[in-house]
C-alpha cells in the first residue's frame, strides 16, 4: 500500500514538473545565432587590412550594402558601378580602397588598404540573411608615424635622351655705340634653366605618408658616363618640383662686351632626360605592418652650358 502511494506521489511530481517546465518556456523563443558574431561588428583599427577573413553564420547572404553611417552616402563598385554582392564573388571600392570577397564557405575575406588620410575612414558593411541585416562597422585611423624601409629604383629602358636646348636661356643684348663696356654675366642668359623632378603615382594618397614638415626624400644618384650628374634629397610630391643650378652668379663668368657694335649674348644648354620605375616599401612605425606604394620618376638634368657671343647686323 505504501509502495503504490510513493508512486503515485512520484507520478504526481514528475508530471507536475514537466507542467511547470512548460509553463516557464512557453512564449520564450531561443535566442537566435547573430549573423555575425560581436566580437567583430564594430573594428577599431590604425593599419591595413589584409585578407582578413570572416565568418558569417548564415548560409544564405548578401553583401547588401557598403555606406557611411554619418552622411548615409552608399559607396558603389568602382567599375561595375554595383553596391550589393549576392553571389560568391568580389566587389572593390575604390574610394575606400576596400576589396570584399564572398567565399563559397560562407566566409567574408577583406582587404583594406592602409588610410593614410587625417579623416578617418568610417564605413559600415551590411550583411543580409533572410530579413534581418547585420552591419560590419569598421573605423581605421592613419597611424602616428611612417618610414621609407626599402625603396626600388628601376630606369625605364629606352627614357633616356640627351639633347641641347635654348628654350630656357634668355638672350641680353646690350646697348651699343657707346664709350663704355657692358659686363653680362652668364646669370642674365641662364636664370631660368630649370632641373625638374616628378613624380607620378596612381597609388591612393601615395603621397600622403610622409609627414607634413618634411616632405624630402633621398633617392638614388644618376650616373652619365660613370660620372655623378645628380645626387641628394629632393621633394616627394606629386608633380614637378624645380631647382635653378644656374641662378648664382657668383658661381658663373662674367663676359665684357665692348659697346662700339651691336652685339647679342645667347647660351645652349645641354639637358638628360630620363623615366624609371619606383617601388617604396613603407613601414607602419606604430603596427609594424609594411606596403608598398609604385610610381615613375622623371629627371630633367642641366648637364653643361654653352654661351655664344655675336654681332648683330
Amino acid at each position: 500500500m505504501q509502495s503504490q502511494i510513493t508512486k503515485t506521489v512520484t507520478i504526481i511530481f514528475i508530471t507536475s514538473s514537466l507542467l511547470f517546465f512548460q509553463s516557464c518556456t512557453k512564449g520564450q523563443t531561443v535566442e537566435e545565432r547573430p549573423i555575425i558574431d560581436k566580437k567583430i561588428q564594430k573594428i577599431i583599427l590604425g593599419r591595413s587590412i589584409e585578407a582578413d577573413t570572416l565568418m558569417i553564420n548564415a548560409k544564405n547572404w548578401t553583401i547588401e550594402y557598403i555606406k557611411n553611417p554619418v552622411s548615409g552616402e552608399i559607396y558603389k563598385e568602382s567599375k561595375k558601378n554595383k553596391q550589393i554582392l549576392s553571389e560568391f564573388g568580389d566587389i572593390y571600392i575604390e574610394k575606400l580602397a576596400l576589396s570584399l570577397v564572398k567565399n563559397s564557405d560562407n566566409t567574408l575575406t577583406i582587404n583594406l588598404a592602409e588610410n593614410l588620410s587625417k579623416t578617418p575612414k568610417n564605413f559600415l558593411i551590411g550583411i543580409k540573411a533572410g530579413e534581418n541585416t547585420q552591419n560590419i562597422h569598421i573605423l581605421q585611423s592613419r597611424a602616428a608615424n611612417y618610414e621609407l624601409v626599402n625603396m626600388e629604383v628601376k630606369e625605364i629602358q629606352g627614357t633616356t635622351k640627351i639633347y641641347d636646348s635654348a628654350e630656357e636661356c634668355l638672350t641680353v643684348t646690350p646697348p651699343y655705340n657707346t664709350a663704355k663696356e657692358t659686363i653680362v654675366n652668364e646669370q642674365a642668359i641662364l636664370k631660368n634653366v630649370t632641373s625638374t623632378s616628378e613624380f607620378q603615382s596612381s597609388d591612393i594618397l601615395a603621397f600622403d605618408w610622409l609627414d607634413e614638415e618634411d616632405k624630402s626624400i633621398n633617392m638614388p644618384e644618376v650616373l652619365n658616363e660613370n660620372v655623378i650628374v645628380w645626387n641628394g634629397n629632393i621633394p616627394y610630391k606629386e608633380g614637378v618640383s624645380k631647382t635653378f643650378p644656374y641662378n648664382n652668379p657668383y658661381n658663373l663668368t662674367n663676359h665684357i662686351l665692348n659697346n662700339s657694335r651691336k652685339q647679342q649674348v645667347t647660351g645652349s644648354v645641354k639637358y638628360l632626360e630620363r623615366s624609371a620605375n619606383y617601388t617604396f616599401t613603407i613601414k607602419n612605425a606604430t603596427y609594424g605592418n609594411t606596403f608598398n606604394i609604385k610610381g615613375v620618376w622623371k629627371l630633367k638634368i642641366p648637364l653643361s652650358y654653352s654661351i655664344k657671343v655675336s654681332n648683330v647686323n
